[in-house]
């Protein structure tokens, strides 16, 4: 009878199981036939199946005036032309949610990536923002930390590799406890995470979503993630420990400015969950890290690419430490003005995407041209074409890098020479995202930019290896970045 009993109870058990699949599925296929048939009349973009839509993103921006549809692998998108951005980019959350958009793009409840919530983003755009002054002398001593080699000979590097491990240290450096970011699990934990959940990403893009809840308990990076995230519990549950011993000691005592602090601040009770924190300080990092490292990159390599760059910005910077007293602040580093123009028109040329404001539309969004976005249904425009516009940038193929500053320079009103910054977003320029979400992190990714660059440029000379110049971007299904194989030969400045 026991027997009997137990086979029963686990024949209950998985009948239920595969009814709560069988009704999953059913519930999904109801509800992507119903967003499909929402957009069916629609023209397609491309070809299912393309390895990359950079070029059709960019006839479309030049060249089609009303909606159509592009045929993602996950699911179709509707491509909606530039002049509808900044009506849709200035819409709250509630009408169009990059939440959910980044949830579903990013399989976000097995892969951790996504928006959960919106603690994280307030914590970068509050936060961090309001105390990116307190930031910078640990900022110059990590970098100095970072590259230390003063070897007179040239020496091949694998550039990729070697600002990703500085990004890395520098950002643990900036946003966790030192006994966080001076630990290398903990800092190869960050920058690793993205690589592995992007696979993860990829993996699950291979089954159907109705799938996912079991498929991703057995799929190599899925598993390889939860692990990870298990990690980062695991080093982050004592400090939160600490933190909590030294607040209950001595509740008068300043709480450390970081992003653990933060977090607790804008969550609550809730930021004191080691699942939760882990959960923000992943976000953080695949925020920042691989971004601001393919940024640098890119710099880089167009500096080595323009015989005389290298050589004005070290003048520039050196003269901005020369009128600071030797020292690097935040008046200091907004002197950086061909810094700015450089790194600007490198990140105008080498956008990280070719889409930007992806979003969800969570009511039918009705646009100023009569046609409607239906809800339930993502959408997305065209970014990186905008920088090849000529209607805002003369000669927009040809790499100027001081464009930026002399189009500060053209402008007679000095309240309007903000609109060239390389934090600047406006519709035409779509790298930081544009309206209610752009990129809280921007102002951050800026001063951290400068100072790698200023530190390496008076450290170190840098050159092609004989016979190389400056390689091919990489192009994903809508990503672009630069190769991360690509070496380049490095010395010390004697």
């Amino acid at each position: 009878m026991l027997m009997q009993s137990s086979f029963s109870g686990a024949y209950s058990l998985t009948s239920i199981a595969i009814s709560a699949v069988i009704f999953a599925a059913a519930l999904y296929l109801l509800s992507m036939l119903s967003a499909h048939a929402s957009i069916d009349h629609l023209p397609v973009l491309g070809e299912k199946g393309q390895t990359t839509f950079y070029k059709t993103l960019e006839n479309a921006y030049f060249n089609i005036k009303n909606l159509h549809r592009l045929p993602f692998r996950r699911h179709d998108i509707v491509w909606i032309p530039p002049r509808f951005i900044s009506e849709v980019s200035s819409l709250p959350e509630s009408k169009v949610s990059v939440a959910r958009d980044s949830m579903t793009r990013f399989h976000g409840k097995y892969t951790g990536l996504g928006i959960m919530d919106f603690h994280f983003v307030d914590v970068i755009r509050i936060h961090v923002t309001r105390n990116l002054a307190k930031y910078i002398g640990a900022m110059e001593i990590a970098v100095a930390e970072c590259f230390d080699s003063d070897s007179p000979d040239w020496e091949e590097v694998t550039l990729h590799a070697r600002l990703l491990q500085v990004v890395g240290r520098l950002t643990a450096r900036m946003f966790v406890p030192e006994q966080l970011s001076k630990n290398p699990v903990w800092v190869n934990l960050m920058i690793d995470y993205t690589m592995i959940s992007m696979q993860a990403v990829e993996e699950l893009h291979g089954w159907p979503i109705w799938t996912h809840p079991v498929v991703s308990r057995c799929l190599p990076k899925c598993r390889q993630i939860v692990d990870m995230r298990a990690q980062a519990r695991d080093l982050l549950r004592p400090v939160l420990e600490d933190r909590r011993r030294l607040m209950e000691s001595d509740p008068t005592d300043t709480m450390p400015a970081d992003t653990l602090t933060w977090t607790i601040k804008e969550k609550g009770p809730g930021g004191w969950d080691p699942d939760y924190q882990a959960r923000i300080q992943i976000l953080i990092a695949v925020g920042s890290i691989h971004t601001t490292t393919n940024a640098l990159v890119n710099t880089i390599l167009d500096i080595i690419n323009n015989p005389g760059v290298a050589d004005e910005l070290r003048t520039e910077y050196t003269d901005v430490l020369a009128a600071n007293d030797g020292k690097m602040n935040k008046i200091a580093l907004n002197n950086l003005i061909k810094f700015d123009s450089v790194m600007r028109e490198s990140q105008r040329l080498n956008p990280s995407h070719a889409i930007a404001i992806g979003r969800v539309a969570t009511l039918d969004l009705k646009l100023s041209g009569g046609q409607v976005v239906p809800s339930g249904v993502h959408f997305l425009f065209s970014s990186a074409a905008a920088n090849r516009d000529p209607a805002y940038y003369s000669d927009p193929n040809q790499f100027d890098p001081w464009r930026f500053v002399k189009l500060r320079q053209a402008e007679k009103d000095r309240s309007n020479e903000g609109k060239w910054q390389f934090v600047a977003t406006s519709p035409n320029s779509l790298g930081f995202g544009h309206g209610t979400h752009a990129c809280p992190g921007r102002f951050f990714a800026s001063n951290e930019m400068r100072l790698i660059l200023g530190n390496l440029l008076l450290r170190y000379d840098f050159k092609f290896p004989p016979g190389k110049t400056r390689p091919e971007s990489l192009y994903g299904e809508t990503t672009i970045s630069p190769n991360p194989s690509t070496k380049v030969l490095i010395k010390a400045r004697v």
